[in-house]
């Protein structure tokens, strides 16, 4: 179990393995108080594998508001600097008539404000990308751990008990 562990902190899917045993015995305990006899949740993996599910649950949604808000501050930057650059005087000559220093300073802004939404839009990318695979890949666990669960529910409840086929 380590192993998956450190590999969901290397893919930063959990911020540390000790969050997420903090999040399991929070969640032992709640199944414990609540006293359910109705529960599927009849042995200890299952419940852990229950926290994994609501842990992983919660982190997706947990990226995707990351996701919008860095989105959100990175246009933000953008529109902001779009301010400042037109509150800035350019460094154009000044030299012929008006509408030729007109026509050099608005060419200087338009070619500002090009580089300014260039690098809005790769940012905006870089972001999109890295918490596009971020969500991918916390789905894909998501699914795996799931997936164990409803099979760990679906096996026989006589299956626990069943002799192993060591001689007593």
């Amino acid at each position: 179990m380590n192993s998956i562990v450190r590999t969901l902190e290397d893919l930063k899917l959990i911020p540390s393995g000790l969050e997420l045993k903090e999040f399991k015995i929070d969640h032992y305990i709640n199944w414990l108080t609540q006293d359910n006899p109705d529960t599927s949740l009849t042995t200890k993996e299952m419940i852990e594998l229950d926290a994994e599910v609501c842990f992983l649950q919660q982190r997706r949604q947990q990226l995707a508001q990351e996701c919008d808000r860095l989105l959100s501050e990175c246009f933000e930057q953008f529109k902001q600097d779009a301010i400042v650059l037109r509150q800035t005087k350019p460094p154009v000559v000044r030299i012929g008539a008006p509408h030729q220093v007109e026509a050099r300073e608005q060419q200087w802004f338009e070619t500002q404000l090009n580089r300014l939404e260039t690098t809005c839009n790769q940012e905006l990318n870089v972001i999109r990308g890295r918490y596009v695979a971020l969500i991918q890949e916390c789905d894909h666990w998501l699914d795996r751990t799931q997936n164990r669960l409803t099979k760990l529910q679906h096996r026989p409840s006589n299956a626990l008990d069943q002799p192993t086929g060591e001689s007593s």
